[in-house]
């Protein structure tokens, strides 16, 4: 391949690998550069060196490459020297090793064991007991909106069909507004945030000022220089009330979840300690008298 040998020709002029000393046995390794004992080697670099680019761009980039490494590693060893308390950072290193070791351990054996399926019955009692987790800080609601081009004509019975749910009135409403309306949204069937309405109605009024008429109105309807909106809402949920459970129902079951995994865990701990305590492996510094 062209570019694996361009990589290889002008690996091949490098002379950088003159300053490393003969006697370390690199392993099979071709060293490029040393500082203070640690070696960057070709290997190394072939893994990084971006595929295609010509003899010339080759080139620069192992430069730069190596330039770069010899600088990180002569400010790390300067680092080592100069820093007060390597001790704190060895304990610090050493801690955070432990966790992540721990954490594979732990990922590991959750993985393996089989988590009982969370139920509806579950879900909605955890619901119930903590409905303080739930609280809405922005309104939600279910309805439909309407957005059609100033010139339409608007049929007599429009405004019952938008107001209305039962499958008459929608499939009149849906035939209207495939042929003539710019945006529609039919949303009994979910709940949406009063922010993402506010953004699609016009912008006589602040956010602010729109998001309180949509809580407190039913129906409305709007005009700009372009458009008409009409907009019914059949549920709403203001802010400091308590979301529905569908809406939390995802979250919930999140939560029991990983509510299993900790019981897991810290039952695993337990049976480990008892293991450890009778096969003697685990001890207790007494202080005597």
């Amino acid at each position: 391949m062209k570019s694996k040998a361009v990589k290889t020709g002008m690996l091949a002029v490098l002379l950088l690998a003159g300053g490393c000393q003969e006697q370390v046995n690199h392993r099979g390794r071709t060293p490029l550069a040393e500082v203070e004992g640690k070696f960057l080697y070709r290997e190394d670099l072939l893994r990084v060196m971006p595929l295609g680019l010509s003899e010339a761009d080759s080139a620069a980039f192992a430069r730069a490459y190596i330039r770069n490494w010899m600088e990180d590693e002569l400010l790390y060893v300067n680092a080592e020297r100069n820093v007060p308390d390597m001790a704190e950072i060895d304990r610090l290193v050493d801690n955070y090793r432990r966790s992540l070791v721990t954490h594979a351990y732990q990922q590991a054996m959750v993985e393996q064991m089989s988590l009982g399926k969370i139920t509806d019955g579950e879900v909605e009692a955890f619901y119930n007991e903590n409905p303080q987790l739930f609280v809405c800080e922005e309104a939600l609601v279910r309805g439909v909106y309407v957005k059609v081009p100033l010139g339409v004509k608007i049929p007599n019975l429009f405004k019952v069909w938008y107001r209305k749910t039962d499958t008459e009135a929608v499939e009149k409403l849906e035939k209207f507004v495939f042929r003539n309306a710019v945006d529609y949204d039919y949303f009994y069937d979910r709940w949406l945030p009063v922010g993402e309405l506010v953004g699609r109605l016009p912008e006589g009024s602040t956010k602010r000022e729109l998001a309180t008429l949509l809580v407190k109105e039913k129906h409305l309807e709007m005009a700009d220089t372009a458009y008409r909106y009409f907009l019914n809402l059949n549920e709403v949920v203001k802010v400091g009330e308590v979301k529905p459970l569908e809406c939390v129902d995802t979250e919930i079951r999140e939560i029991l979840t990983n509510q299993q995994k900790t019981r897991f865990v810290n039952q695993l701990k337990k049976e480990l300690y008892e293991l450890a305590v009778e096969t003697g492996k685990v001890d207790s510094v007494k202080n005597k008298d």
